[in-house]
């Protein structure tokens, strides 16, 4: 699985976020960083991102919104390409496009170039899934929709993924919650739907992921 963290060494202190409020006008300078810091361009010529499902339904929700798992096609490939969905959340309309928790590919029939898929958070899981179909998986979801949809984030990833999966919680907290910890939830996740699991970085003990209290969101990039 072609994976990678980029956090503070890459992005400073700002990270990376679709919050206008927060990036102002330097999106395109610290996406640029990561594309940068990619280092393959001659084989990654098309970047997605996922444009997470907003903070009023978010609110609204208490954190259990539906999670939206989204297939890369070339005819949805304007919803999810980085400047787009930043310019959606610039000037308001970021509540009329189409949100995308998990980007779902097949890298058998890209025709001829490389999709590298992007997403971002703080604390909450990051998820990553490959199969050996050549299909992949990538998206973040807060804690509380995890535990309501986790079924039904993995039954479908699985349906659309088939043959052997490898899940990998990529990066987030550890932090041991009532109901247990994320890497706990996913692993018992995993195990129900037959997947081999990988738990990933600790964001709190990692230095160059951004912790909490702080501002700043890693990314994730997945090919």
């Amino acid at each position: 699985m072609a994976i990678k963290i980029f956090g503070k060494s890459v992005l400073g202190e700002l990270g990376l976020s679709q919050n206008v409020s927060h990036m102002r006008n330097d999106f395109d300078d610290q996406l640029r960083k990561i594309t940068d810091a990619l280092n393959i361009p001659n084989e990654i010529n098309r970047i997605a991102m996922t444009s997470m499902t907003g903070c009023y339904e978010v609110k609204e929700t208490k954190g259990e919104y539906f999670p939206k798992i989204r297939k890369f096609s070339h005819q949805f490939y304007p919803f999810l390409v980085p400047k787009w969905i930043y310019a959606g959340c610039q000037n308001g309309q970021n509540k009329f496009i189409p949100s995308t928790d998990f980007i779902v590919w097949d890298t058998k029939t890209l025709e001829g170039y490389m999709l590298a898929v992007l997403t971002f958070s703080r604390e909450a899981p990051i998820l990553a899934f490959e199969s050996s179909t050549g299909k992949k998986a990538l998206g973040v979801i807060l804690r509380p929709s995890l535990l309501k949809y986790g079924d039904y984030i993995f039954s479908s990833i699985k349906d659309y993924l088939n043959g052997n999966i490898q899940v990998t919680l990529v990066v987030c907290n550890h932090f041991k919650y009532p109901e247990g910890s994320i890497p706990t939830i996913v692993q018992n996740l995993a195990n129900k739907y037959g997947m081999a699991c990988v738990i990933g970085e600790d964001s709190e003990k990692n230095p160059d992921c951004y912790h909490r209290g702080e501002s700043g969101n890693h990314v994730v990039a997945l090919w």
